[in-house]
């Protein structure tokens, strides 16, 4: 497993019982019990563990299979942690937490969710940063929603 900001071999789980409760959110996905020091990360409050949880459920990689429960539920980590420490939202964490939202509804066919967060994405970053800070992709993925 390669995930980037640990050595996971080196970690040690001290509390199982958050490991358990998200274990419990989607049963028909295993986890290898390797994950559960990055799972306790995230649940501490570790952005970085939320974010590489939700990339790695999204798009099924680091041994991991895909689930959208799984990938939503550390999506909503991630903005809950810049809710609950502002010093965490900048407009471009912010941006880049949608971003990754929408990924993970277009990776699951939630296309009218991922479609609207697509849309809130653009109003949000064309009135909050300059335009040498944009997000073209943005812009280039509602261009092939708009011609599909």
């Amino acid at each position: 497993m390669n995930f980037s900001y640990v050595n996971i071999e080196k970690k040690q789980i001290k509390d199982f019982k958050k490991i358990e409760k998200v274990l419990k959110l989607d049963k028909s996905v295993k986890i290898d019990c390797s994950l559960f020091p990055i799972i306790e990360d995230a649940e501490n409050g570790c952005g970085l563990a939320m974010a590489e949880l939700r990339d790695a459920f999204t798009d099924g990689k680091n041994g991991v299979a895909p689930s959208y429960i799984l990938a939503k539920y550390f999506s909503k980590k991630c903005f809950h942690l810049m809710k609950d420490y502002p010093a965490f939202f900048t407009p471009e964490n912010y941006l880049f937490s949608l971003r990754a939202e929408i990924q993970v509804d277009y990776n699951f066919k939630n296309f009218e969710k991922a479609d609207i967060n697509l849309v809130k994405a653009i109003k949000f970053m064309i009135s909050n940063l300059p335009h040498q800070k944009w997000d073209f992709t943005l812009l280039e993925l509602l261009k092939k929603r708009l011609y599909q």
